[in-house]
């Protein structure tokens, strides 16, 4: 290393740092977490807080995104103590308290979490971190939830919404505002007040429309419909009983996942930090090859109470162009539609299935450049998901996939084993005419 030969103790904690972060970009959490370690040691011999505070956001990041939640808990501890000493603002210091909600939901311990919380909020104000602004009310509304206080849940989600649409920061204009929709119809359906939520997502189109007017894919609930009659030739069906069909690949980049046959299906086991996002498109997946126009079906399931299940239908054509139809990611009764188009994020949709039970039916259209999502939780009543614009040139690749990062707002517990997905019926159509 260039920096230790020439005795430059700054620029040896950088090196080893930006070691760390690009293994981190990667998803290899587990590797990085030693190189960002001797920079922090490096840069607290220095006494150098500034940089002791950035690798320590980044450590307690990748030790919660592994479950290591003793040793996050620790390290926020230390970047409080940073905080303290430093008299000028720096953008890192709502992430601690951030961090410690973190800690004390794995160990639902929620007054603590809330405690925390309100502390990340204060300190946004302060401040004026207009995004930490949005995630503390949607993580204070997440963790009301969790202690059966609706009323203060539904508050905090509105808040959330509300700060969004009246922001003047454009950077907001990414922010993935279906969460605290989706949070907010829970809420009001665990109050039996269902026509409430309708009642403030009619209030908030007419208030805001110059505002949801901007935004993309502004989408506030699944609607019902009929998936289209035309893909009757069915040319291919999985139901994963004994082994992997010779069409499939299997790809798992850091060969620490797993896919197991049951006998009721397939199930894909994500080790933590396992992603499809950025540049860490880790994420373990079953895809075979498909051209033309076609739709894909599956079933998704639990595979016990002990992990957590996120995954879905992948349909891939390259690590820009991509798209995620996925049970999991915001609970177990949830449904997302997003991907990446042309190299950018794109957040479709996401909805809450009021009466899922263990299986959720995710479904899956192409025509031409449009892919159209859809979901149900009976396997009859198809909900529509949205639809995403995407240039692939043939062949694509379709299949199957299982994500292992956890928020654990939403699933409380460390959860070092990572997620578990159970797949059921893998079914594939092309129009009758083809």
């Amino acid at each position: 290393m260039l920096a230790k030969q020439h005795n430059d103790i700054h620029g040896t904690a950088d090196a080893w740092y930006w070691q760390g972060l690009t293994l981190v970009n990667k998803g290899d959490y587990k590797a990085s977490i030693a190189f960002i370690q001797r920079s922090i040691e490096t840069s607290e011999y220095t006494g150098d807080s500034i940089r002791t505070l950035v690798r320590r956001y980044t450590i307690i990041d990748g030790f919660i995104i592994l479950g290591n939640i003793d040793e996050a808990e620790k390290h926020a501890h230390k970047q409080l103590q940073i905080l303290r000493t430093i008299r000028y603002q720096i953008p890192y210091s709502p992430y601690a308290y951030y961090a410690l909600s973190l800690v004390e939901m794995c160990k639902q311990n929620y007054d603590g979490t809330l405690s925390y919380l309100q502390k990340m909020l204060d300190k946004s104000q302060a401040d004026g971190y207009s995004y930490e602004i949005l995630q503390a009310y949607l993580y204070l509304g997440i963790t009301y939830m969790k202690k059966g206080d609706y009323n203060q849940a539904i508050q905090n989600f509105e808040l959330s919404l509300k700060t969004m649409m009246e922001s003047s920061d454009e950077s907001l204009a990414s922010w993935d505002y279906h969460a605290p929709l989706l949070f907010l119809k829970e809420a009001y359906e665990a109050l039996s007040e269902p026509d409430k939520y309708r009642e403030y997502c009619l209030s908030l189109k007419e208030c805001y429309a110059d505002v949801i007017e901007k935004l993309p894919s502004f989408k506030l609930d699944f609607e019902p419909v009929s998936p289209s009659e035309e893909y009757r030739n069915l040319i291919f069906e999985d139901d994963f009983q004994k082994k992997v069909d010779e069409s499939y690949v299997w790809i798992d980049e850091f060969n620490d996942c797993d896919y197991r046959f049951t006998g009721n299906g397939v199930e894909i086991y994500s080790a933590n930090g396992r992603d499809l996002n950025g540049t860490n498109n880790s994420a373990p997946r079953l895809t075979r090859e498909v051209a033309g126009d076609f739709a894909v079906e599956t079933i998704v399931s639990p595979v016990s109470d002990e992990k957590p299940q996120i995954g879905g239908i992948l349909l891939w054509k390259d690590k820009s162009n991509f798209l995620r139809l996925e049970r999991g990611n915001w609970g177990k009764k949830t449904v997302s539609y997003a991907g990446y188009v042309d190299g950018k994020p794109y957040n479709c949709s996401h909805g809450f299935l009021s009466y899922a039970g263990d299986d959720i039916y995710l479904r899956l259209e192409r025509s031409g450049s449009k892919f159209h999502a859809y979901c149900n939780s009976d396997g009859k009543k198809w909900l529509s998901c949205g639809e995403i614009e995407l240039q692939a040139e043939d062949p694509i690749q379709v299949g199957i996939y299982a994500y292992g990062m956890i928020d654990r707002h939403i699933y409380c517990g460390s959860f070092k084993e990572g997620t578990a997905t159970l797949f059921r019926k893998f079914r594939l159509w092309k129009r009758s005419i083809e």
